[in-house]
């Protein structure tokens, strides 16, 4: 007996392509995205900004503390050689001593700050030669805010040059009995510095730094006094 033979037909399926995923960012997370974004970038802008003036202040705070040093030297220098002292007024002093045998005497002056309308002149503090005079006033510090000359007699007791009590410093006449008793000196200062972003510009300023430095008492070895 013979056997049927079978032939098997294979018909193909045409299946759609598999279609790939193309998705995007939704709306929210675009939003959310943007937003923490923002606070980094202002995070690190604050730090750069901080970072910024602290570095501005500390350069300011060492120029004004070796201004203030170098000048207080200066005076004490004078102020210990000097032989004769002559109050001006509480803002300005003159000091008398001998160099190489010649009588040479330097004035001390300190112009406060003077703010006229919108414009500020900041004070200073200058040592000027007047005898043998040249004619040049050197400056010996810039932004000073306050200064102060103290005067102490020979018992150590503080002489009033700026009418806090009856020993004031005459405003005008002899100051004869004032410089007759001053013994020694005391010098305080206080520098003040404005760190701003536009050196013609008052409104964007990024701080104010400020020193003070108070000098030791300066005896006037070469000034006889008696008490």
């Amino acid at each position: 007996m013979q056997k049927a033979a079978f032939m098997t037909t294979t018909t193909p399926v045409n299946r759609p392509a598999r279609r790939r995923n193309y998705s995007g960012f939704s709306l929210v997370e675009v939003i959310i995205a943007t937003t923490l974004s923002a606070i980094v970038m202002t995070a690190v802008l604050s730090a750069f900004l901080f970072i910024g003036r602290s570095t501005i202040n500390l350069r300011n705070y060492a120029d004004m503390e070796t201004e203030s040093r170098s000048a207080i030297e200066t005076f004490a220098q004078d102020t210990r050689m000097a032989s004769a002292i002559n109050w001006v007024s509480a803002n300005s002093l003159i000091i008398t001593t001998k160099l190489n045998g010649a009588v040479v005497a330097y004035t001390y002056t300190y112009t406060p700050t003077v703010k006229i309308g919108s414009k500020t002149t900041v004070g200073t503090l200058t040592r000027q030669q007047t005898s043998p005079s040249t004619g040049i006033a050197d400056v010996l510090m810039n932004n000073v805010k306050v200064l102060t000359f103290t005067a102490y007699n020979i018992n150590t007791f503080q002489i009033y040059l700026n009418g806090e009590d009856g020993s004031a410093l005459p405003t005008s006449g002899s100051t004869d009995s004032v410089d007759n008793a001053t013994k020694q000196i005391q010098l305080s200062v206080e520098t003040e510095r404005t760190t701003s972003t536009d050196s013609s510009s008052t409104n964007k300023s990024l701080g104010i730094s400020t020193n003070k430095v108070m000098s030791a008492r300066f005896i006037l070895r070469n000034k006889i006094v008696t008490s």
